[in-house]
C-alpha cells in the first residue's frame, strides 16, 4: 500500500485515539469517539478505510461511546508491521509517528498531524481579560517520543510551539502538552494543516 494524504490522516487518528489488537487468530483495528460530537467525523474516517484501503469498517454507536472496528489481518499488519503502530495495551505511551511519515513531504506530515489533532487534540477559546476568544490548539499525549516529534515537525515549518509536561498524580503517567497559541499561529495551522472533524469547525465559526 502506498502512503497518501488520506491514509496519513487515518494513521494520525489511529496514533491519537486508536487501538490495534490481536490474539493471533483475530486481528482488529479500533477507533473510539464521542457519539454526540464525532459521528460525522467517523463517517469520514470510514470512507477513507473503505475507499483507500479496501477495508470493511463497522461503526457502532452506544449511549456513551462511538466505535469504528475493522477486522482485517492485512490492514492490521500494514499499520503494525509496516508503519510500526504498537499493538495492545501500552500503545499510548509507546506510539510515535512512523519513519515513513517523518521522511515524507509536507502534505503527508500535515495530514498525519491533522488526524492526531482531530482525534486526540483540542481547540478552545480562552478568556484573556482583554478578549474572550483567544485561540489555542493543544495536543496532549503520554508518549514523550510523539510529543517531541510533533514539536519538531511544527517548528520546522516555523510554528511557535508551546511545550510542557504535567503530572496530575505521582502514580499517573506524565502528560506532554503541545500548544499553538494566538491568532497568527492559529491561522497558520488552519492554512497549512486544518481540521476534518466538524467539532472543531463549530468553534472556528465563533472567531
Amino acid at each position: 500500500m502506498k502512503l497518501n494524504g488520506k491514509i496519513a490522516e487515518l494513521l494520525g487518528a489511529i496514533i491519537g485515539d486508536g487501538n490495534l489488537w490481536s490474539d493471533d487468530r483475530h486481528y482488529r483495528i479500533e477507533l473510539t469517539g464521542d457519539p454526540s460530537l464525532d459521528a460525522s467525523y467517523f463517517q469520514y474516517l470510514s470512507r477513507i478505510i473503505s475507499n483507500e484501503l479496501g477495508g470493511n469498517p463497522r461503526t457502532k454507536i452506544r449511549q456513551r461511546g462511538l466505535r469504528i472496528r475493522v477486522c482485517s489481518k492485512e490492514l492490521f499488519e500494514y499499520f503494525s508491521d509496516d508503519l510500526g503502530i504498537p499493538v495492545g495495551s501500552g500503545k499510548a505511551k509507546r506510539v510515535k509517528i512512523p519513519k515513513d511519515v517523518i521522511r515524507a513531504h509536507w502534505k503527508i506530515k500535515s495530514r498525519c498531524l491533522r488526524g492526531i489533532a482531530d482525534s486526540d487534540g483540542s481547540f478552545f477559546l480562552s478568556d484573556k481579560g482583554y478578549r474572550r476568544d483567544y485561540p489555542t490548539i493543544e495536543i496532549t499525549t503520554i508518549s514523550k517520543d510523539l510529543a517531541t516529534q510533533i514539536t519538531a515537525i511544527l517548528e520546522d515549518r516555523d510554528f511557535r510551539v508551546g511545550f510542557r509536561d504535567w503530572v496530575l498524580r505521582e502514580d499517573w503517567n506524565t502528560r506532554y502538552i503541545i500548544s499553538i497559541n494566538g491568532d497568527e499561529m492559529y491561522k497558520k495551522w488552519i492554512g497549512e494543516i486544518g481540521f476534518s472533524n466538524p467539532r472543531h469547525h463549530q468553534k472556528l465559526n465563533k472567531i
